[in-house]
């Protein structure tokens, strides 16, 4: 009686933690080939989606982007509040959002995230002091990246790019990348 309790005992604990090992299967909701939208929205790259088979710890999600016509898509502000026109140094925005652990629930969550506006350190502007803001995009393409504590959620990653039918999203078309 007791060498049969102890088999069912470590029979069950076995099939305890296969479960756990595969519920760690991060993939985006909505079949093989569902993936992330990521839309320009003004000054701005806007990435939404549904993604299950997360693991139980905090996540970070990334969007990254180059501008692909900084003059154009973008103005500098000294510190004193006088504007110029940039000048012609590729610009990179990103935003990034982190989602605690307990508001994952049972391993799904939709998510939205937006790059900033102001370029951290303003390449294109005469010095560091100043500040650098997108006004308009034109991007070809975009990263989305995943992280999480205590998991492995990088199969969440993509790199989007623009339409073939351009080959550039700009903000007054309202496109998709697309991933």
């Amino acid at each position: 009686m007791f060498r049969a309790t102890v088999t069912l005992l470590v029979v069950v604990g076995l099939l305890a933690l296969t479960g756990v090992a595969s519920a760690a299967s991060p993939h985006y909701k909505g079949g093989p080939t569902a993936g992330p939208n990521i839309q320009d929205v003004g000054a701005a790259l806007a990435a939404s989606g549904s993604v299950s088979g997360l693991g139980n710890g905090d996540l970070t999600i990334t969007l990254t982007a180059t501008v692909y016509q900084p003059e154009t898509a973008g103005k500098c502000t000294n510190p004193g509040g006088q504007e110029k026109v940039p000048g012609q140094n590729p610009a990179t925005v990103s935003g990034a959002l982190t989602i605690p652990g307990s508001e994952i629930k049972n391993g799904t969550l939709s998510f939205s995230v937006q790059t900033a506006t102001d370029v951290p350190g303003a390449p294109a502007c005469p010095n560091g002091g100043w500040t650098q803001s997108i006004t308009a995009l034109s991007v070809t393409s975009a990263t989305l990246t995943f992280a999480q504590s205590g998991g492995d959620a990088s199969s969440l990653n993509r790199t989007c790019t623009a339409p073939s039918h351009h080959g550039v999203v700009h903000s007054h078309d309202n496109d998709f990348l697309i991933c």
